[in-house]
């Protein structure tokens, strides 16, 4: 569960790692923010690299209080298109 307070602009990161400890690269990512299940926001990720992991970082800024948010994530890896969704709380 992603928290935030309404007016609040903020990175949320998320960290991409791979069940083999393999060496592994992100062409392509990008997010899409539900409201209600209304699209409300997208964009792409940041595409993050240190030594050890990959990072999906995002610029947010809901814009209504609601519990009801729902953050989709879409990224492609080799030949394999992943998706990761996290549910978010504006207070």
């Amino acid at each position: 569960m992603i928290d935030f307070i309404l007016g609040e602009n903020k990175y949320v990161k998320f960290a991409v790692r791979s069940r083999k400890e393999e060496n592994f690269s992100i062409n392509s990512a990008s997010w899409e923010l539900y409201h209600n299940g209304m699209l409300e926001d997208s964009g792409n990720c940041d595409i993050l690299r240190n030594e050890t992991e990959l990072h999906l970082q995002i610029m947010l800024a809901p814009k209504c209080r609601s519990r009801k948010y729902q953050l989709c994530i879409t990224y492609q890896t080799g030949n394999e298109t992943r998706k990761h969704t996290e549910s978010m709380e504006v207070r």
